[in-house]
């Protein structure tokens, strides 16, 4: 009998002890909002032998396992659904046994972004470039710029280049999985006109000195042409020979017609045949597209007339809305010769010729750029080629 105890008492000293097994943290009913890190640690020991591996399951879904202390999970809950989450451990040592230990947590919804940001600088001349700063807050995953021209971009930080003198309004929009925030800032970025070199040549054909001003990378007259190589009055007109007009002169004495006022400020009104071909050598009538260049360039149709437009009402009627003359361009209001057969619109409107014919009908049609007195606008329409209009010469 003695034999017998002393057997069992033995192989129970021998029987393999389970490994203990505990989650420290996070705490029991813990609550964390979705998208957040949360840091599972465990500890685990065995009394009689080694503990060979720790694993960790969310909702008994195994998810990682460890090997040797610490035993640690990072747990990123940005895919995860709101509501109670088991977090669960299993202990195993090196004789197989195991044990286990859970808890449940809390995730509630996560905070949807909120959108900031910053640019620098605020304030540049046309062509240059702004860096924009992304401040949102609440990890936002994707972003939506709007820079106001047009022009948009979907990256985090970027650079963006202004090439037209206007106030631009911008606008971010973030977003994340739990919702979106929009931030705009009015009138935020400032972009001014580059107005470079200035100077003047003369035209050798009869003495004369123009000014002439660049505006971006074009070089504009600044000033109407006046050369008046002959003049005839308003009754005379063609498609296809060029004619020379002083807006109320009604004569043919090239000095008489110099004398007059309306000469000395407005210069000349040309039919197109004359001015396609009129311009000093080194320079030209502009295209269509160099006209549709400068008019961006100076923030669109809507505003560019202000800006070429000569301040007050010396020589424009009032109230010359919207007029700066910011550009250096001087625009002046020569009125026209109208193809009918009168003069017209002296000191109302600013028309000069394109060297562009209109599609319609080319060969009686062209087309011409003009800015009124009563708005800040630029616009341009087709014209018949009889009609006398002032010229402003771009440099080649």
């Amino acid at each position: 009998m003695a034999l017998l105890i002393s057997t069992i008492s033995c192989e129970q000293e021998k029987m393999n002890q389970p490994p203990q097994a505990k989650i420290t943290r996070p705490s029991e009913g813990s609550e964390f909002k979705i998208g957040e890190s949360i840091t599972i640690s465990a500890e685990a020991e065995d009394s009689d032998g080694e503990v060979a591996e720790v694993r960790f399951y969310i909702n008994d879904i195994g998810i990682s396992s460890s090997l040797s202390f610490p035993y640690t999970y990072e747990w990123n809950t940005a895919d995860e659904n709101e509501g109670t989450q088991t977090i669960k451990i299993t202990a195993k040592d090196d004789d197989r046994a195991t044990t286990f230990d859970e808890i449940t947590i809390i995730l509630n919804p996560g905070d949807p972004p909120v959108a900031a940001f910053t640019a620098t600088p605020t304030t540049i001349t046309a062509g240059q470039s702004v860096q924009f700063v992304d401040q949102s807050t609440n990890d936002p995953t994707s972003w939506s710029w709007d820079f106001g021209d047009g022009n948009t971009s979907s990256q985090q930080n970027p650079s963006h280049n202004y090439s037209s003198a206007v106030n631009y309004t911008v606008s971010l929009q973030v977003t994340n999985s739990h919702g979106s925030d929009t931030e705009t800032k009015t009138d935020y970025i400032t972009v001014m006109l580059n107005i470079g070199e200035t100077g003047n040549f003369t035209d050798a054909r009869d003495g004369k000195t123009y000014n002439w001003v660049k505006i971006g990378t074009q070089t504009w007259m600044a000033e109407n042409l006046a050369y008046l190589p002959s003049v005839v009055g308003p009754d005379t007109g063609s498609y296809f020979d060029p004619y020379y007009y002083v807006n109320g002169y009604n004569g043919t004495s090239v000095t008489d017609a110099k004398s007059t006022t309306n000469y000395q400020t407005y210069g000349v009104l040309y039919n197109w045949k004359a001015a396609v071909n009129v311009c000093p050598e080194g320079w030209h009538l502009p295209t269509n597209t160099e006209w549709t260049e400068l008019t961006n360039y100076l923030g669109g149709t809507s505003v560019a007339g202000g800006k070429l437009k000569e301040t007050g009402t010396t020589h424009w009627a009032s109230p010359n809305t919207g007029a700066t003359n910011e550009t250096g361009f001087s625009a002046l209001p020569g009125g026209w010769r109208h193809h009918s057969g009168v003069f017209g619109f002296n000191g109302i409107d600013g028309l000069w010729w394109s060297a562009t014919e209109a599609n319609i009908n080319n060969i009686i049609d062209a087309y011409r750029w003009g800015v009124p007195f009563d708005g800040s606008y630029i616009g341009h329409i087709s014209e018949s080629k009889k009609t006398g209009l002032s010229v402003r010469c771009v440099r080649d």
